[in-house]
């Protein structure tokens, strides 16, 4: 790559602008890149810090669950005991027994260091046991509160698990109390547990690596042994992460769910245990779980540097690729030699540079533009006058050549040739002067006439003698394009016949290649020359003498292919079949020569299709002609080709003249219901309006209704005079006048041969 424009314009040069902007999306996508790393490494450390949080959780509530069932099997122990039941059953009973019930009540705390006191509340002496081996009654137990509060709402306590053992909390202390009913409802004695708060707080932080403060909550939302208890750092995780800690009545209505929360500030664990319905509530701050960057640095580092490499690499790639092309372009313009301005103001790179150089060739070119445009024309013109006479090189690449003088012949397509005689009615010799003249309305009324279904190209060949190009899509079928042409040169020549001059068009056959229109040409001027001498020979005849004989072998078989069609038309179907092989015949008796037999089935092919375009004959799409040559065929192959045109000219030609014969009857039928009023309604009325001859319509009249046309009027207007009778009070003599009868004897005569009465007495037969 050539580095001296880089050198010359340096950070204004677009290598260097290029390559800044994409190394400052690089950094960007870096940064992306980090960020989203962070997030995603950041999200895993806190999910498995928070995985790992709600398991140690999980392990304090098992604990305390199972210290609490430890306490249950002693209280279980302790009821069932035969000192404890004789005191709640035989209360009345002293001495002896008080003391063994409170040595055994300050034995069962002492083995439960869960336990801070333990006591037996005996209702019906209102007398406290306690494990401090105190007796004490109600009303002097510093703890009556707490015994007069459970019996006035026991109900109020959770149940632990199944078991007759509930839980009670009074204040700050918590209880673990059974009743003894024993029998009956009424309560005969309760046992009360009062736990350590101590104990648990100890037990709710044990080993675990729990950093963050603990609640213990009853099922209500009331914080159990009072307040938070420390994570296990040592007991001061209420001081140094107080600020994530929500007030009582805030976690009353916060209403935790199993699981972890996070409020932003930090999150919250929680773990319900299904044997009490007490919640374990942990509360971490967010930084104490938050990755450094340091550590993400170090974790995805590797990546960063190889992202880094990778996208300087990209960069400097997708930077060169961008500049190779202004490269190239500003080598390409100092190798040719094109003047390059200096440096300036509205120089800033090699944009500017290119662009100031390409104007500067664009103006010192804009006049060698403009004589191309202005010679254009003529080149196009110099361009087909070699195609039409044989003159250009075969192997020239003619799409190239069209193309570059802008002409609308893509050069892919069907060709065919007009050759356009100018003659005046009186010398019919014209000079170069009129010739020209007469030439440009002539070319111009073909331009309008031809529109935009096909390319069209006209120039005066010699003389007064004009050559017409035809381009169609390659698409278009061959009848279609003989069938366009066909009409226009009928619309050219109706245009023109109020001109002050004449024209007479042959046209050539339509071929495949472009550079086939030479020979196009060459056959439409041979149908010139022959239209020619037949106008000739015409005035030469109108005295009186034999007709002319068909000057060509195509001439010839239009000849015999009308000869088929008229047979066709008077429904000889077997005879226009079996002149149509004879004709097929004839083209191939002369089978030692070749060309000679391929000319004549050639030319037979064509008469039939040119037959077909005549009549307006509707075909099915298809390519039947031989147009596109025929001196790469076998005999075998056209004779094959001309065989099956034959057959389908006979089946077209058959289905066309029923159609006619179907269209003759529809309208005569529809002009004398029209018309049948009229008296003078005759045979040569309707045959003149239809242009047909009389003889010819009443065949049709014969064929098709299998009546003669004087009786298919007569029941038309017998019809109408039926009506008339019936729905009216008009005399017999203004009816038939009405119905087209010259006078009331006819009238009556033709209506009582169809209806077997006179018209009188028809009408009193309907009206009864």
């Amino acid at each position: 790559m050539d580095l001296r424009f880089i050198s010359r314009y340096k950070y204004r040069s677009i290598f260097t602008k290029t390559l800044a902007i994409l190394i400052g999306l690089m950094f960007l996508l870096i940064m992306i890149f980090y960020g989203f790393s962070y997030k995603v490494v950041s999200d895993q450390i806190t999910e498995k810090f928070c995985l790992s949080n709600l398991n140690m959780l999980g392990k304090t509530c098992d604990a305390i669950d199972l210290t609490l069932s430890y306490i249950n099997q002693s209280i279980t122990q302790v009821s069932e005991n035969e000192n404890i039941i004789s005191t709640v059953v035989a209360p009345s009973e002293q001495g002896q027994r008080d003391f063994e019930v409170a040595n055994l009540l300050h034995a069962s705390a002492g083995k439960n260091p869960s336990v801070e006191e333990i006591l037996l509340y005996v209702p019906f002496s209102r007398t406290v046991y306690t494990s401090s081996q105190k007796v004490t009654p109600l009303d002097r137990y510093e703890g009556r509160d707490t015994v007069e509060t459970f019996i006035e709402n026991a109900s109020g306590s959770a149940a632990f698990g199944s078991t007759d053992t509930r839980l009670f909390h009074y204040g700050d202390d918590v209880y673990m109390v059974r009743d003894f009913p024993m029998t009956g409802i009424n309560r005969l004695g309760t046992l009360f547990y009062k736990l350590s708060p101590e104990a648990f707080r100890q037990l709710a932080a044990g080993r675990q690596a729990l950093s963050g403060r603990i609640l213990v909550m009853d099922a209500g939302g009331e914080e159990l042994f009072g307040g938070p208890v420390p994570g296990g750092d040592g007991g001061d995780g209420l001081a140094r992460h107080g600020k994530g800690m929500a007030p009582r009545e805030e976690m009353q209505i916060a209403g935790y769910m199993d699981g972890y929360t996070d409020n932003g500030e930090g999150l919250t664990f929680r773990v319900t245990s299904a044997l009490t319905g007490w919640g374990y509530v942990l509360l971490e701050d967010r930084h104490l779980f938050a990755p450094e960057i340091s550590d993400i640095l170090l974790l995805i580092l590797p990546l960063l540097i190889m992202f880094f490499f990778v996208s300087l690499f990209l960069s400097l790639y997708i930077t060169r690729t961008i500049y190779a092309p202004i490269n190239r372009l500003l080598s390409s313009v100092t190798r040719k030699g094109m003047p390059l301005p200096s440096d300036g103001a509205d120089i800033r790179n090699e944009y500017d540079l290119l662009t100031a150089a390409f104007d500067h060739a664009a103006v010192q070119n804009s006049d060698l533009n403009a004589v191309i445009r202005e010679i254009a024309p003529d080149i196009e013109k110099k361009l087909f006058r070699d195609l039409l006479s044989g003159h250009w090189e075969p192997g020239t690449d003619l799409r190239a050549a069209f193309t570059r003088v802008g002409s609308v012949f893509g050069c892919e397509g069907r060709y065919v040739a007009l050759a356009i005689l100018l003659t005046t009615p009186e010398s019919g010799q014209l000079n170069e002067v009129e010739a020209g003249v007469y030439f440009v309305g002539a070319r111009n009324l073909l331009y309008k006439l031809a529109g935009t279904d096909c390319a069209l190209h006209v120039q005066l060949y010699e003389g007064n003698l004009a050559a017409a190009v035809l381009e169609f899509d390659r698409r278009t079928a061959v009848f279609k394009v003989k069938e366009f042409t066909s009409g226009l040169i009928r619309d050219f020549c109706s245009a023109v016949q109020n001109a002050t001059f004449q024209v007479q068009i042959g046209r050539g056959q339509v071929y495949d290649s472009m550079e086939d229109i030479g020979f196009s040409f060459q056959q439409a001027r041979e149908q010139l020359m022959y239209i020619r001498y037949m106008d000739q020979s015409t005035g030469e005849n109108e005295g009186g003498g034999a007709p002319n004989e068909p000057r060509s072998q195509l001439e010839y078989y239009r000849m015999r292919v009308g000869q088929v069609a008229k047979m066709v038309e008077e429904e000889d179907m077997a005879g226009a079949q079996a002149l149509a092989d004879r004709l097929l015949s004839e083209c191939t008796s002369d089978t030692e020569n070749g060309q000679k037999a391929r000319e004549a089935l050639t030319d037979y092919c064509n008469a039939m299709e040119e037959c077909l375009i005549e009549l307006h004959v509707d075909r099915p799409e298809g390519d039947t002609g031989l147009d596109s040559g025929y001196g790469d065929r076998t005999v075998e192959e056209l004779t094959g080709k001309a065989q099956e045109a034959g057959r389908g000219l006979v089946s077209l030609l058959e289905g066309y003249y029923k159609k006619r014969r179907h269209k003759f009857i529809v309208a005569a039928r529809s002009y004398i219901d029209e018309h049948y009023s009229d008296s003078s309604l005759s045979l040569n009325g309707v045959a003149g309006y239809l242009g047909v001859n009389p003889s010819y319509l009443s065949k049709l009249f014969t064929e098709a209704l299998h009546k003669h046309f004087n009786d298919y009027l007569n029941e038309c207007r017998v019809e109408e005079a039926k009506k008339l009778l019936m729905t009216n009070r008009l005399t017999v003599k203004e009816i038939g006048y009405r119905t087209g009868f010259n006078s009331v004897q006819n009238f009556i005569r033709v209506f009582k041969r169809y209806e077997n009465v006179t018209p009188g007495q028809y009408r009193d037969l309907k009206r009864g």
